[in-house]
């Protein structure tokens, strides 16, 4: 279901998606035990949020990785709603690295205001390359994708 179902007064989502990419570090002495409860948390909530188009999150020794993939702007603000209460858990042992957006054109000065304020260390918001991938192309490629991780 896109973002826009619960609100159907919003704008409706655009033929791109949004990518986003972000990682955390983990600082010395973090208590991963509990990072990990607080990013299993997140991961539901964020899976879980309308407007996600998909997401895949992982953690290394030294890392939290997250991708997401959000139909809207309107997405990442349900996506923040219903995720903040465990990322500021996770954060209480690391700190915001890199958080990379691929986004509409016509929604880049949104998605930089937006994210902006995370104070990663690497902050990049853009547009797709020429020949960017329209929605319906991304649409076929998630369901392989999922169809194939399923079999």
């Amino acid at each position: 279901m896109d973002a826009t179902a619960a609100k159907p007064s919003a704008p409706k989502p655009t033929t791109a998606p949004t990518y986003c990419f972000y990682t955390l570090k983990l600082q010395e002495g973090a208590d991963k035990p509990a990072i990990t409860e607080a990013m299993k948390s997140y991961c539901t909530a964020a899976k879980a949020s309308l407007g996600k188009l998909d997401g895949c999150y992982g953690m290394t020794e030294s890392e939290l990785v997250f991708f997401d993939v959000m139909d809207s702007p309107l997405a990442m603000d349900i996506h923040i709603g219903n995720c903040f209460p465990h990322y500021i858990k996770m954060l209480a042992g690391s700190k915001l690295c890199d958080f990379v957006n691929i986004v509409d054109p016509k929604n880049v000065a949104w998605w930089k205001e937006s994210t902006a304020v995370w104070g990663a260390e690497k902050h990049i918001v853009s547009p797709p390359g020429s020949g960017g991938v329209s929605k319906s192309a991304t649409a076929s490629v998630l369901a392989e994708n999922r169809s194939t991780a399923s079999a």
